[in-house]
């Protein structure tokens, strides 16, 4: 599991934060700014209606990533992902959340969005 989690910056940082279309700070109703990695923690640990099919063990590697993020914006370190990751975070992130947030978790893990 630490071998995820970088020194340096490559990969993505969980403690970045989550930006309207106007780049200004998303932020809840006490004024505190809402993370990446929040966000990512809670699209993993969500309960989708498609996740009643996985076995424990399916559970388990969408709770232990969950663990490495929330470890890495613990100690203020970027989190290096491999395909498979990006693309079951990016998976249920879409079925989760609005497009807005999908765009800039999306932004964050791979660096950029190409265009069409």
């Amino acid at each position: 599991m630490t071998e995820q989690i970088a020194e340096f910056p490559k990969g993505f940082d969980p403690r970045a934060q989550v930006l309207n279309l106007k780049d200004e700070p998303l932020k809840g109703e006490e004024g505190k700014p809402f993370l990446v990695g929040d966000f990512i923690i809670n699209a993993l640990l969500g309960q989708l209606e498609s996740d009643k099919a996985l076995d424990g063990k399916q559970k388990l590697n969408l709770w232990k990533l969950a663990q490495i993020v929330q470890k890495a914006q613990t100690s203020g370190k970027h989190v290096r992902l491999n395909s498979k990751q990006k693309s079951l975070i990016l998976d249920r992130a879409e079925k989760l959340y609005t497009t807005l947030i999908y765009a800039r978790l999306y932004e964050a893990i791979e660096g950029v969005i190409e265009d069409e």
